[in-house]
């Protein structure tokens, strides 16, 4: 019999998905949030949004990965990034492309 190690699968998922998402977080910081003031005003949401991208791109990753409050900061980067496609690829979403 095959013994599951779904503990240690699941911290690797963690690990993998919250640290790309900080290095991400990072980039925009580094750069501004400018651009995505921006895309929040195209797409008629108010501009302070954007600070919950940096909630959700930096500070709900690393309370994931020290794992502080996993599901309500998983769901919050869920939020986050569902808001990201809605307003940067809405348009393109059921678009059949050459890709």
């Amino acid at each position: 019999m095959i013994k599951k190690n779904t503990d240690i699968g699941i911290l690797i998922l963690r690990i993998l998905v919250a640290g790309l998402l900080i290095f991400h977080g990072i980039g925009n910081l580094l750069n501004g949030y400018e651009f995505i003031k921006g895309m929040m005003a195209q797409s008629g949401l108010p501009e302070f949004m954007a600070y919950a991208a940096f909630i959700g791109e930096i500070i709900a990753p690393i309370c994931i990965l020290i794992g502080y409050k996993e599901r309500l900061t998983s769901l919050f980067v869920v939020l986050t990034m569902l808001i990201a496609i809605l307003t940067t690829h809405a348009n393109e979403i059921f678009a059949l492309n050459q890709f």
